[in-house]
């Protein structure tokens, strides 16, 4: 990487791979901090994987990390009672909807206009039930561990443990809350737990996330549909179908951010994660996606460009801290093959699952192994058609996800039937019996699966029935209306 930076500088023949190779890999650093495990002990959030990243990207980046403190650390530094005593207390900070204030929400914040896809929220979807692999590994202490279902489900002692922590963390500073008051605002009380993992159980970092989720989510809500339709339909970031477990498949096309400023590229982000979240997940069943960065035309005018730059990395942060926890894996195509060797040598062999070069020789039986060929385009190794850009909104979703067909599944969206409650679920925080006794009072509406339900008889919570079936799927949604 070090001579790739040098040849950067002379003109030397690897100097365009070496900046193609720039604009991927503070992107990578993100990501990957999307896969570290809970134990980790690195303060840098965006190099915790791998130091030596962080220090190739300070030599072939120059002015990295200035840039950082002077303009955008503001998501990392601490932020204690002493030092900001002037900053307003957030907790029931308000966005203004149809001329109404109203309270931030945890999920959604979108006004849309264009139609759903049909095929949107399936059967499948409501009812997958996720095996442990799916769920994660709960943190534990001095124990590696990776979570990825959240909510509607039972959480460890030592999560509990994190959770009372966070609580009493809240209450000793007034930057989130008000001194004293150690509830969770709503606009991240849903997302509590993941922010604590991927603050690696540090209490201090997690409160800065959850001011992340202020500066770089909250006070852009709500987001319109129609001032984004254009950058929308520029394929820019897309969704497109589901793997076999579900997820939703989120395609980012690097070299068609060159049309995009950096704040319509934060808002646009915002705008197509929250859609995900909001219509194609289902709390306690399907919480994550799948990332395929696409390297294709990512050249040398797209690398070195400082606005560019400046795009990756609002977009890094916002998959890395206000959206952690979701991306199960990254596969990036089409890079060069300087990019793939340089970049693959600084991810540890246990992350190289998590995120992974794929080859154009290895990109179809890469993705078939994830998903059902008519769930990707035919440039990912499927059997749809490849999307011009103003043809990936509104998105595409495609019945039979997991390739077993269900009886009475005709793969239908049931999108229109469910409402944002649904997709938000409950955090199962046992840190107070107030807590508790909030969610549990909301269990009856909830759609649980079997595992659940079980856990929920384990913990002396009874006459629970789990959500199965379409018939019982059905009258849960009666009874919630």
């Amino acid at each position: 990487m070090l001579q790739a930076a040098e040849d950067l500088d002379i003109g030397g023949q690897g100097a365009e791979a070496a900046r193609q190779t720039v604009v991927i890999l503070p992107i990578l650093a993100n990501l990957a901090g999307e896969h570290t495990d809970s134990e980790s002990d690195d303060d840098d959030d965006a190099t915790e994987w791998s130091p030596g990243l962080g220090r190739c990207l300070a030599r072939c980046w120059p002015g990295w990390g200035s840039e950082t403190a002077n303009g955008d650390e503001s998501h990392r530094k601490l932020v204690s009672p002493e030092d900001t005593p002037e900053r307003e207390v957030l907790r029931d900070v308000e966005v203004e909807v149809s001329g109404k204030q109203v309270a931030a929400p945890a999920i959604g914040g979108l006004t849309l206009n264009e139609p759903h896809s049909r095929f949107l929220l399936p059967l499948e979807v409501v009812l997958f039930e996720p095996s442990e692999k799916e769920i994660g590994t709960p943190y534990e202490p001095g124990k590696l561990g990776k979570r990825f279902i959240f909510l509607n489900t039972k959480l460890s002692k030592a999560e509990q443990t994190g959770l009372q922590a966070l609580h009493a963390a809240l209450a000793a500073e007034r930057s989130v809350t008000a001194e004293g008051d150690s509830e969770f605002p709503p606009f991240v009380g849903l997302h509590a737990l993941r922010i604590l993992q991927q603050g690696s159980a540090d209490t201090k970092k997690a409160v800065n996330i959850m001011l992340t989720h202020l500066d770089m989510r909250v006070k852009h809500l709500p987001v319109f549909e129609e001032e984004l339709l254009r950058n929308l339909k520029t394929g820019f970031i897309y969704w497109h179908g589901r793997d076999r477990k579900c997820r939703p498949i989120l395609v980012w096309r690097l070299a068609r951010m060159e049309a995009i400023d950096r704040d319509t590229a934060v808002k646009l982000v915002i705008f197509v994660l929250e859609y995900g979240i909001r219509y194609a997940l289902v709390p306690g069943r399907v919480e994550n996606w799948i990332l395929i960065v696409d390297l294709e035309d990512v050249g040398a005018g797209v690398a070195t460009s400082s606005a560019n730059r400046e795009v990756s990395k609002k977009c890094a942060i916002l998959l890395e801290q206000v959206y952690c926890g979701r991306n199960v894996t990254t596969k990036i195509m089409n890079s060069p093959r300087m990019v793939k060797s340089i970049a693959n040598s600084f991810i540890p062999t246990d992350k190289k699952d998590k995120v992974q070069f794929v080859g154009d020789a290895e990109i179809q039986t890469t993705m078939l192994g994830l998903a059902e060929p008519h769930q990707l385009e035919q440039r990912y190794g499927g059997t749809a058609p490849n999307l011009a850009p103003e043809e990936t909104y509104p998105y595409h979703f495609f019945p039979n996800a997991s390739g077993e067909a269900q009886a009475g599944n005709t793969g239908e969206s049931l999108h229109n039937v469910t409402d944002r409650a649904f997709h938000e679920g409950c955090l199962w925080d046992e840190s107070s019996t107030t807590r508790k006794a909030a969610w549990v009072d909301s269990l009856q509406g909830q759609s649980l699966t079997s595992a659940a339900v079980r856990d929920l008889e384990s913990m002396g919570i009874q006459n629970i029935k789990p959500c199965v079936d379409k018939e019982s799927w059905l009258r849960l949604i009666k009874r919630q209306k």
